[in-house]
């Protein structure tokens, strides 16, 4: 009786150490708090060297993770909501209001994560959105 007792908590520890070691070690490893959390130090900036960096970082944590940018469209300086590839044919893109993108996977499937109201320094940081 007391051999079955002790496989039993055996077992019970065995399941235990298993289920701990599926799960992941830092609550926030979330990818779409993750996106968030680096698409509002994006939004904060100060300087466009500094933009362009963390535009490229953004991306390419992106791209790490699984992820891809899907429909990039931008607010231009009327109000209207075009697509970023539009860009080329305003006649004033350095004026835009602010970029919006979502990110999929790579199957097309949505995280449900729509990242919108970030206004580049430089639009040519945006355009880093095009070329993902």
């Amino acid at each position: 009786m007391k051999v079955k007792i002790f496989c039993i908590i055996i077992l019970f520890l065995n399941i235990s150490c298993l289920q701990k070691k599926d799960k992941p070690m830092a609550p926030d490893q979330n990818p779409t708090t993750s996106f968030n959390a680096q698409w509002e130090q994006l939004k904060n900036v100060k300087d466009s060297k500094n933009e362009k960096e963390l535009a490229i970082k953004f991306i390419k944590s992106i791209q790490e993770k699984g992820y891809s940018i899907a429909n990039p469209n931008y607010v231009d300086y009327k109000g209207k909501i075009l697509p970023l590839s539009n860009i080329f044919d305003d006649k004033k893109p350095e004026l835009l209001k602010s970029i919006e993108i979502e990110i999929l996977d790579r199957k097309g499937i949505s995280p449900n994560e729509k990242l919108s109201n970030w206004k580049p320094i430089d639009y040519n940081s945006a355009l880093l959105f095009l070329k993902e």
